[in-house]
């Protein structure tokens, strides 16, 4: 039988990384969507091109990009019957928030 305090201490830890994974995806989504940032241009037009079938080179020796994990989830997210400009910001605050609670949970 558990003891109460390791199951509530298992409850409190999911409890905990939800918030934080809910609260970052909020801010992060707020952030993204209010202030432009340098390199935005470059970064959609490679998720659109993913998108659209227009995949990297996987094969070369040489990194294809430095985001190339995000910018297949955010060409995912711009297949969603939503405008490709919102579906690849929640795609980055869904990876943002991701890491965000991950790593407060590991510190925790």
């Amino acid at each position: 039988m558990l003891d109460s305090r390791i199951l509530s201490k298992q409850i409190s830890e999911k409890f905990l990384f939800f918030v934080l994974a809910g609260a970052a995806f909020s801010l992060q989504l707020g952030m993204w969507l209010s202030l432009p940032y340098l390199d935005q241009s470059m970064w959609f037009d490679a998720a659109t091109r993913i998108s659209h079938g227009t995949f990297p080179d996987f094969t070369s020796p040489t990194p294809v990009h430095p985001g190339t994990s995000f910018l297949l989830v955010a060409a995912l997210f711009m297949q969603l019957p939503l405008d490709p400009n919102l579906s690849y910001h929640i795609a980055l605050s869904i990876c943002m928030a991701l890491v965000i609670s991950l790593s407060s949970y590991v510190c925790y």
